[in-house]
């Protein structure tokens, strides 16, 4: 988390398909709202370089496997890097996959965006701002 914390804002890099596209800005809408009284925690870049997040088609998750979105983060030299699969796109996966880009873990709770199911209510916890800005 204190790497992510570091970094903000996170910057993204938007798909290039016109829908995913709206639905990811929405997104990150939603992200900056939440935290408005802490500042900016994603933002839209298109140099490519600058990116700490990207987008890979959804297409590229395999049927075999239960999800409706992926992220995978590392970090390299100090930098996080995370890539987004999203083979459902739908405002609340979306969401719920840069929550993980954010450094956010599943949530015990059933009305938290970070519920691991599709069947969250979609809320965003107050415990989630103490996660990523500790003081």
């Amino acid at each position: 988390q204190s790497v992510v914390t570091r970094h903000l804002p996170l910057k993204v890099i938007l798909p290039a398909d016109k829908y995913e596209k709206e639905v990811a800005e929405r997104s990150i809408i939603a992200w900056n709202e939440f935290f408005r009284d802490k500042g900016t925690v994603l933002e839209v870049t298109t140099i490519p370089t600058d990116a700490n997040i990207s987008f890979r088609p959804g297409s590229e998750i395999p049927d075999s496997l239960p999800f409706a979105g992926l992220a995978i983060t590392l970090v390299v030299e100090d930098n996080p890097i995370c890539i987004l699969r999203i083979k459902v796109i739908e405002g609340l996966i979306m969401t719920h996959e840069l929550g993980h880009c954010l450094g956010f873990a599943h949530s015990d709770k059933r009305s938290s965006i970070m519920w691991a199911t599709d069947e969250s209510q979609g809320y965003f916890v107050d415990e989630m701002i103490h996660l990523l800005f500790p003081n």
